[in-house]
């Protein structure tokens, strides 16, 4: 009875509580990360902040969504970039620099990823850059609540979350294994569910096109390379999302060299259009 009453609890999760419990296991190694996470999520001043995101991103340029279910993506993606690499040898700069550890390291990727868009509450033109004066302050609050009195460690991992946050833009090169890894993971955020609202409200878009084309990514283990990201799609517009989002964001980051990037088209494509007039110029 217990066992049928959990299973139609998990049923009715919602599609971003399920998100956030894949997020909870995947920083339950780490204090600082749980801790960090903990106030992400339930911090009124960021959630606030990521509605805002929303409705300038969505509500105003019918773009894709870029509010607190990207940021929980970006989030697990990132970490489990992360760790693959980890696994295989390629060090954070967090470490190669002498500056923290690995769980240091996860702290910066997971603050880096889940603010690295409030920007878009000023524009989205830009907006990697103001997302660097917007997240400071909160970045500094939860540093402080996990590091205390330790000045320099809360320098150092300041300074490694605000490069990353700026640099995740695709025209931006990182120059930190953490920057390029919150590039690569905000790309990886292409699936059909971020583009529902968008092309509901009317947006009929290369971008909501492609978007709607992708069922799911994976994030593995690589074959040839340490992390493997297979793209699966029920239509080939979803190429689109690969070569002008991933694969630039790929080149910025610095880690092309270590990461492949594969794409799984059904045999038989689904239509994703009927019928529509789609403005061109």
């Amino acid at each position: 009875m217990k066992r049928k009453q959990k299973k139609d609890k998990i049923h009715k999760l919602t599609f971003q509580e399920m998100l956030v419990e894949k997020l909870k296991e995947q920083v339950s190694k780490s204090e600082k990360c749980k801790k960090a996470l903990e106030v992400l999520l339930n911090d009124r001043e960021i959630n606030y902040l990521l509605e805002a995101v929303n409705i300038a991103a969505v509500g105003r340029l019918r773009y894709n969504d870029h509010g607190k279910t990207h940021s929980i993506i970006t989030s697990l993606n990132a970490l489990k970039i992360l760790d693959l690499f980890y696994e295989a040898g390629i060090e954070p700069n967090t470490i190669k620099e002498k500056t923290g550890d690995i769980d240091d390291a996860r702290l910066t990727v997971l603050l880096a990823a889940y603010l690295h868009d409030v920007g878009h509450i000023v524009h989205r033109e830009h907006h990697y850059e103001f997302s660097l004066w917007i997240a400071k302050p909160i970045v500094e609050r939860i540093l402080e609540e996990i590091y205390g009195e330790d000045v320099e460690k809360r320098i150092h991992v300041l300074a490694n979350v605000l490069h990353a946050i700026y640099a995740h833009d695709k025209d931006v090169t990182a120059l930190t294994v953490e920057a390029g890894i919150i590039g690569v993971a905000d790309a990886t955020d292409m699936a059909k569910g971020r583009a529902r609202i968008p092309f509901a409200l009317g947006e009929v878009s290369i971008h909501s096109i492609s978007a709607l084309a992708i069922d799911y990514v994976e994030i593995k283990r690589g074959k040839e390379k340490p992390v493997r990201i297979e793209v699966h799609m029920n239509n080939s517009s979803g190429i689109f999302q690969i070569q002008e989002l991933l694969q630039r964001k790929l080149r910025s980051s610095n880690l092309d060299q270590y990461i492949e990037v594969v794409a799984k088209i059904k045999p038989e494509e689904r239509r994703i259009l009927r019928e529509a007039e789609i403005r061109i110029i």
